[in-house]
């Protein structure tokens, strides 16, 4: 049977939930999912070749959860799954419990809870799981630390997503003592320098402002700082309530909330048609950032925190 893996395609817990699976099953086909075009491969799949269809590592939200999709996706699919860990599936788990076998967690990964179903004796596939965990959880201490964080730099030098999850499959990324393969060191050298650039420009672009009573942070991001290498990077030297990234070609816009705000945030984003897990998450814009559209996308997005934060005050 032919399964449909549907799952994140820009950090390691999405992308070694893909390998798990491609190791697990006879045939698969993937789609790398972002909240940018997640949606558009769900439509996609409403015409493609019948089979199973495997969701992981990607919130659910308002914008997502269209009965009409989901009820046209069981007709052709028939069979659908859910693994997920972020609030939002959580918040729609009655919705998504109507079409899907939904498997939700609060401390694993979608990797985890795939290799639990799919490979549970594989230890190879064990090994890959647990880097979702130490990056999905930060598990910094973790002796394969140095492999999880060095896997999202992978990812973001905008590699061949196919040939990474195949390499990462056919265990082609480290040798038999968990170093990097030639070719993927190669590939971390280059980002490393593009990556050192790419700081020095982030931390340059941040803005701050005082909106509704709440410290605000915004900074202009390089692609190769991908989800949360930018905002890591900010919260080491910023002490903000909230830092907004926006990344140049991406439309899904991140946000980190401090103590002050907390959970609240989450709010926030899903008023913003978007979600998140914890302290942070993102939503979608209409179109992706540029360096032309950034002076305006910036002054919405502050626009759209202040009226939210200004009423719940």
């Amino acid at each position: 049977m032919l399964h449909h893996i549907v799952a994140h395609g820009a950090d390691p817990d999405g992308i070694v939930t893909h390998a798990i699976l491609r190791r697990a099953l006879l045939k698969t086909q993937h789609h790398f999912a972002d909240y940018d075009n997640f949606t558009a491969i769900l439509e996609k799949l409403l015409t493609a070749e019948p089979g199973k269809l495997i969701i992981a590592d990607i919130s659910c939200n308002d914008r997502i959860a269209s009965p009409e999709m989901f009820e046209s996706l069981k007709r052709r699919h028939r069979n659908i799954s859910w693994y997920d860990h972020h609030t939002g599936s959580y918040e729609q788990k009655g919705f998504l419990a109507r079409y899907a076998g939904v498997t939700l967690s609060t401390n694993q990964c979608a990797a985890q809870l795939v290799l639990e179903v799919y490979a549970a004796k594989d230890d190879y596939a064990q090994f890959l799981a647990h880097l979702g965990q130490i990056h999905d959880f930060e598990q910094k201490e973790d002796e394969f630390a140095p492999q999880a964080y060095a896997l999202q730099d992978i990812i973001a030098s905008e590699c061949n997503q196919h040939d990474l999850v195949s390499d990462l499959a056919a265990e082609k990324v480290w040798d038999e003592h968990r170093a990097f393969t030639p070719v993927y060191q190669k590939v971390l050298d280059v980002s490393s320098e593009r990556k050192n650039k790419a700081y020095s420009r982030l931390e340059q672009s941040v803005e701050q402002r005082e909106i509704a009573g709440l410290r605000v942070a915004v900074a202009y991001s390089d692609p190769i700082l991908y989800m949360k290498p930018a905002y890591q990077r900010l919260q080491e030297h910023l002490d903000d309530d909230c830092i907004f990234v926006l990344y140049e070609g991406k439309s899904n816009i991140l946000a980190l909330a401090g103590k002050k705000i907390g959970k609240r945030i989450l709010d926030f984003l899903a008023v913003q048609g978007g979600g998140g897990r914890g302290h942070g998450g993102g939503f979608v814009l209409d179109h992706p950032v540029s360096a032309e559209t950034y002076q305006q996308d910036k002054e919405e997005i502050l626009r759209r925190f202040g009226r939210y934060f200004s009423k719940e005050a």
